[in-house]
């Protein structure tokens, strides 16, 4: 299925910190980068990956260190409900 918003996700395993991904990582976000994709980083649970993935371009990240897994409800009472009443 094509996304009418292309992106590349880096699965949560590629983000762990390792070493040895570091290359793997430095290399997607380049290959992402030459075609004009959005770069989506997945289970980020540290200050570290989420500084590492930011220096070296990805555009958004997702993991415990910004939330841990919400239901549609909490998300909405805490995201959705929170942007309406600032008026966005």
């Amino acid at each position: 299925m094509r996304s009418d918003f292309p992106r590349k996700k880096l699965p949560g395993p590629a983000t762990s910190g390792k070493p040895s991904n570091t290359s793997l990582i430095e290399g997607i976000i380049e290959i992402a980068r030459s075609l004009k994709l959005d770069i989506i980083a997945e289970g980020v649970e540290t200050k570290a990956q989420f500084d590492f993935l930011k220096s070296h371009g990805c555009d958004q990240v997702q993991g415990y260190l910004l939330a841990g897994p919400l239901s549609a409800d909490q998300f909405e009472r805490n995201h959705v409900l929170r942007l309406r009443a600032a008026g966005s």
